[in-house]
């Protein structure tokens, strides 16, 4: 399970700009299977085929912002959910993609140029292809409870008919350490739908949440004579 990380400033090829928007949520090795993305507030997820597929990955209440907040921004490869060639069986389920006023297409396809925004794209070879080529990734990529700004509305899986999501897939409730931040923080089904998570809480001022309130625990308290 890999959860509840703050990252930003991504970007590649920075000796030629422009520059392109990295994946820091990234498998990119010989086949990462069946792991648990969740509550992590990041700027891409990518299930590449450099070194081999990624399969049976989920990601839950994600919140993918599609940019950057580098100096020099990325102007390509703005595709929050970029899943490559043979990486079948992957999960999308209670995410967020993109910022308001975000425009360009939901679903990249072969016309869809790397200067162009996508919330989706699915089965293309590598990142500078323009072709799709892998029609299993689209056609097993399970995309459920799923809000992106492009397309202004939230994907519910048509296979399934439950549209109620769990606060998360691994904690039976709120953890300790998680504060009075809202819990969870990342999902359509909130108001906000994008919150704040304990790890972005400490990037930004240094903070920690502040704690919990817990109740009495049978303190007994003994007097003298």
């Amino acid at each position: 399970m890999i959860g509840y990380n703050y990252t930003l400033n991504t970007y590649e090829n920075d000796s030629v700009p422009p520059r392109w928007l990295g994946g820091d949520l990234d498998t990119h090795g010989a086949n990462p299977y069946m792991n648990l993305f969740e509550g992590n507030y990041t700027t891409k997820l990518a299930h590449d085929d450099t070194f081999g597929s990624a399969n049976y990955n989920t990601s839950f209440r994600c919140y993918f912002l599609n940019d950057s907040g580098a100096l020099s921004a990325p102007k390509l490869a703005r595709w929050a959910i970029d899943i490559q060639n043979h990486s079948w069986y992957n999960s999308v389920v209670g995410c967020v993609v993109g910022q308001p006023g975000d425009n360009g297409v939901q679903y990249a396809d072969q016309n869809t140029s790397n200067s162009t925004l996508a919330s989706y794209r699915l089965g293309f070879w590598g990142p500078s292809t323009y072709a799709p080529y892998d029609s299993n990734v689209q056609n097993t990529t399970y995309i459920h409870g799923t809000y992106d700004y492009i397309g202004n509305t939230t994907t519910w899986n048509s296979a399934n008919p439950d549209h109620t999501l769990p606060n998360s897939l691994y904690l039976s409730s709120k953890p300790s350490w998680w504060g009075n931040l809202s819990w969870p923080p990342f999902g359509p089904d909130l108001n906000p739908m994008i919150g704040t998570i304990p790890a972005q809480l400490r990037y930004q001022n240094g903070g920690v949440p502040a704690p919990t309130p817990m109740p009495p625990t049978g303190l007994r308290i003994i007097g003298s004579q």
